[in-house]
């Protein structure tokens, strides 16, 4: 099954602290209707820190979240104004937010393609 999209969607992606979590929920509940969020690991030698346990030493990177929004083209903007805001307020991760064009979507359980 196949069938076309209406408008150009966009997959927008950024980084945050674990403990920023609800202020962007909360700040992006207006302009988008789901996200997707998961745990993510940053390999560096800057924000590592090394921890002791058991009398062995190693190192140790905090956790931080992914989160995953798509949308159409005519929320976009509207997205990243608000995550804009938000980071000015109270910086809550790195200052990178990515957008990448959606091509197709596949639906695992329903066997639904939008192309």
């Amino acid at each position: 099954m196949a069938a076309a999209w209406s408008m150009p969607m966009k997959l927008i992606r950024c980084l945050i602290g674990v403990d920023h979590l609800d202020r962007v929920v909360n700040a992006l509940v207006h302009v988008t209707s789901g996200m997707t969020v998961w745990e993510a690991r940053k390999d560096s030698k800057e924000t590592n820190y090394t921890s002791v346990y058991r009398g062995l030493r190693y190192e140790v990177s905090p956790p931080r979240l992914v989160i995953e929004i798509v949308s159409d083209d005519t929320w976009v903007d509207d997205v990243l104004r608000a995550l804009l805001e938000l980071h000015k307020a109270a910086p809550f991760g790195d200052p990178e937010v990515r957008v990448f064009a959606v091509e197709a979507s596949y639906h695992v359980r329903t066997g639904f393609l939008e192309i």
